[in-house]
């Protein structure tokens, strides 16, 4: 098919919309795989066990969630990395799914973890578990996992 290339200023924001469905086979096509719920919090929260990325009190414009009021999320580099997580806009932003099944009678659906532009602070808790279809997939993205060898 043709070319697809991204709106210019675009190529950083965090590419969201996306079905877990769709999220594993991107994995699976890179070779990679969606980390667990708790691989997600594990990475995000550091070695140390910090309440959030940076620090264990919350830091206003460290994140984007609806307090802001920006209607698409930020580049992913934005507010760069925070102690010894090494990842980059790991809270807010787009809700990040995970591989772990949301499990309850009505919901078959994912665990979505992080936060996400449209949502409040409160959703961006780094233990928060949320599930996709109660999210909305349309501000799902994801973040790759590779195992060690």
């Amino acid at each position: 098919g043709p070319e697809r290339r991204l709106p210019a200023g675009q190529e950083e924001v965090p590419i969201h919309g996306i079905w877990p469905e769709d999220a594993d086979r991107h994995a699976a096509w890179a070779g990679a795989r969606l980390p667990t719920a708790d691989e997600w919090e594990k990475a995000v929260r550091g070695l140390d066990g910090r309440r959030w990325p940076w620090g264990d009190h919350w830091r206003p414009g460290r994140v984007v969630t609806a307090e802001v009021g920006l209607e698409r999320p930020l580049p992913i580099r934005a507010f760069g990395c925070h102690g010894d997580s090494l990842l980059y806009s790991a809270v807010g932003g787009v809700f990040e799914t995970t591989s772990s099944a949301w499990r309850d009678r009505e919901d078959r659906g994912r665990v979505v973890m992080g936060g996400c532009f449209t949502h409040p602070r409160r959703a961006a808790d780094p233990g928060l578990r949320l599930s996709h279809r109660l999210s909305g997939h349309l501000k799902c993205g994801l973040r790759l996992a590779w195992d060690a060898e």
